[in-house]
């Protein structure tokens, strides 16, 4: 089946406005939240997004989905954080942040295994 040159460019003019109107509301940097100096961006801006900014490719750094559980006071919020790949290096060297792998022992049962 062959689409007229007109149906083809409607086609694509509606691909470029939704284009446009997600990057629109999609953030493609943000501010390292331990040392707030370092940026975080997007590695390929100009590809459509995906629609969990976790699940997209970062540069110098990660974001990452913050889900604060029961107990805490923001409990049913959600929050994007970046952090950039220096200060997760230094978080990691000094303790404060754990490898999953280290305290989940499930996933270290499943990896010995296979």
């Amino acid at each position: 089946m062959r689409h007229s040159e007109e149906k083809v460019a409607e086609a694509l003019k509606v691909i470029t406005e939704y284009k446009e109107d997600i990057l629109k509301l999609y953030v493609t940097e943000y501010t390292c939240a331990c040392c707030r100096a370092n940026k975080i961006e997007r590695l390929y801006p100009n590809h459509i997004p995906f629609l969990k900014q976790e699940q997209d490719s970062w540069k110098n750094g990660t974001v990452s989905l913050l889900t604060p559980g029961f107990g805490s006071k923001h409990d049913m919020e959600g929050y994007y954080i970046g952090i950039c790949d220096e200060c997760i290096s230094t978080l990691k060297e000094k303790g404060l942040i754990k490898n999953k792998e280290l305290i989940n022992p499930q996933i270290r049962i499943i990896n010995s295994i296979f």
